[in-house]
């Protein structure tokens, strides 16, 4: 954060405040791309838009608890044939959602759901 202007970034479950402002496609298993609005880590009655993605984001889908979703990126870890490349896995979850995870020294740094078109191995 640079002075007081916060940077929205990620945001890819509702289970955490997000606002779906509007789905823009939907893909198999229930997760989709919307444009999102995050709350506001300063005032909690504001909301803020993405500024990355142009305001997109890929969503889990609304159903999916926190836990879900990460029992869903461990078992796509704990799969070798998933890994793409350097710190990154792509596979699917037990109901179809395709999911990209970015893993470096031990950490999950991000993973979010993906169209299932942009899966490359």
């Amino acid at each position: 954060m640079k002075g007081d202007k916060v940077k929205v970034t990620g945001g890819h479950s509702t289970q955490n405040g997000i606002v779906v402002e509007e789905k823009l496609q939907e893909f198999p298993g229930g997760s989709y791309e919307a444009k999102i609005k995050i709350p506001n880590p300063n005032n909690p009655n504001e909301y803020l838009s993405k500024s990355n993605n142009g305001g997109k984001s890929t969503m889990f889908p609304d159903h999916w608890t926190e836990n879900r979703i990460k029992v869903e990126i461990d078992s796509i870890l704990k799969n070798p044939n998933n890994k793409v490349g350097d710190n990154v896995w792509v596979g699917r979850s037990s109901t179809g959602v395709v999911i990209r995870v970015i893993y470096r020294e031990g950490k999950v740094i991000t993973a979010y759901p993906i169209d299932p078109k942009q899966i490359v191995k």
